[in-house]
């Protein structure tokens, strides 16, 4: 497979796995910011992160890196940055965008570390990279960053029987470009000699990132495999998984199909996490997600109404035979893993008919069942808005909005200037 089939291939499998169709899993975990929290979001073809209330009513939105005007990097380079994270009173980003070639005629992919912070984006530095990795950087204190690498390549020695994903990377003073310090060990004792597998390897990255105010939790949703980052030491403190049934040599062979449903952070900072049950996906061997993936290579093709269509039929199927929801704790201090007796508030112990298993956490500690980006809106005019009185919140949607569509006219602009240098 060619580098670009490859990244065009995780992309797409990543775009299905988050859009917004009823029939997907969850999208991407969201972040508490104070009693606000914090989500990717799509709409009108745009890409943004917005703070929304328990009523999902917007209250303050982040543009995408690829709308920023003046923004040092070239804008071929900021076409992809879906995962970002917030930390000290800033929102961090990796992005990256096409390929590009370098002086000795090789391929590469230029990854830019942006910080939003005062209603602007921040350039930090950039990374270069081979174009069949792709990466996550999770901020930490003292401008450090956890670096997560996908497939079999390791930042400083590709060869060694140690290979870990995780790496801690910096901006060394006076320089823009990113360094890699040193490497995180990947603490999961029992699976170091998979670490040579490229499945295996991949599993970091394709976790999901939840963010607390001290600690960032990675789930993987095909083993129940977790790691536990102290923010503050950019640090590895605890890994495990939260399945007792799963062998490492069921994990070697990449786990399975959708074994975690949800996960979400509380607002008291551990994490939630809604499972199928263990007795039954060790025994399955059909997969949604490979069904569609298979029928996609098959017929050459990437019809998104097509492909949901299957899905959403392989769900159904799915979960008519695996109908119960298995609730977990996680609790970062101590990296234990709780098996819940009862239902956390709000929620249920059984699946939905179509598989929809999605929810989000409320500020009181329980979770709304079902939640979807159809529930977000807009801030709606209040009568003593029109009485005269100004609303703060209404008025900044607005001035948004208007700085929103004058970004996406001067980015249009630039990349008409800047089209005939992308290789």
């Amino acid at each position: 497979m060619s580098a670009c089939r490859f990244i065009l291939s995780m992309i797409f499998n990543l775009y299905m796995l988050t859009a917004g169709a009823s029939a997907l899993a969850q999208s991407y975990p969201g972040q508490w910011v104070g009693d606000l929290y914090l989500i990717y979001y799509r709409s009108n073809d745009s890409i943004a992160r917005i703070f929304i209330d328990e009523n999902s009513i917007i209250h303050k939105t982040i543009p995408s890196v690829s709308q920023a005007v003046d923004f040092p990097a070239p804008p071929w380079r900021l076409t992809n940055s879906w995962r970002s994270s917030w930390r000290n009173d800033a929102l961090y980003t990796f992005a990256y965008g096409a390929d590009e070639t370098d002086e000795d005629g090789s391929r590469f992919l230029c990854w830019t570390l942006a910080k939003w912070k005062d209603d602007e984006w921040h350039f930090l530095g950039d990374f270069k990279a081979n174009t069949r990795m792709l990466l996550e950087a999770i901020p930490c204190d003292n401008d450090r960053f956890i670096l997560i690498s996908s497939t079999d390549y390791n930042l400083i020695d590709d060869n060694r029987p140690d290979r870990t994903p995780f790496h801690v990377i910096s901006v060394p003073p006076g320089k823009t470009e990113l360094s890699v310090d040193y490497s995180i060990d990947h603490g999961q004792d029992e699976l170091r000699r998979y670490m040579s597998n490229p499945d295996f390897f991949n599993l970091a990255w394709l976790s999901s990132v939840i963010m607390t105010d001290s600690h960032a939790i990675l789930v993987n949703d095909k083993t129940g495999l977790y790691w536990v980052f102290s923010l503050e030491k950019a640090s590895l403190i605890h890994a495990g998984s939260i399945f007792k049934k799963v062998t490492p040599e069921m994990i070697a062979r990449g786990g399975f199909g959708r074994a975690v449903l949800c996960v979400n952070p509380e607002k008291d900072g551990n994490v939630l996490i809604a499972a199928q049950e263990e007795d039954f996906f060790i025994k399955e061997t059909s997969d949604p997600f490979t069904d569609m993936n298979e029928f996609s290579n098959t017929f050459q093709t990437d019809d998104y109404d097509v492909l949901n269509q299957l899905l959403t039929s392989r769900l159904k199927e799915y979960a008519d035979r695996s109908p119960f929801i298995i609730w977990h704790r996680i609790y970062p201090e101590s990296g234990k893993v709780e098996l819940l007796a009862s239902p956390p508030e709000g929620s249920t112990f059984f699946r939905s008919d179509l598989g929809i298993d999605v929810w989000r956490p409320m500020r009181d500690g329980s979770i709304k069942m079902g939640w979807s980006e159809d529930d977000i809106k807009y801030k709606t005019v209040r009568p003593k808005e029109e009485a005269g009185e100004k609303d703060d919140l209404t008025e900044e949607n607005k001035n948004e909005q208007e700085r929103a569509t004058e970004q996406e006219e001067a980015l249009s602009d630039k990349k008409e200037e800047a089209g005939a240098h992308v290789n």
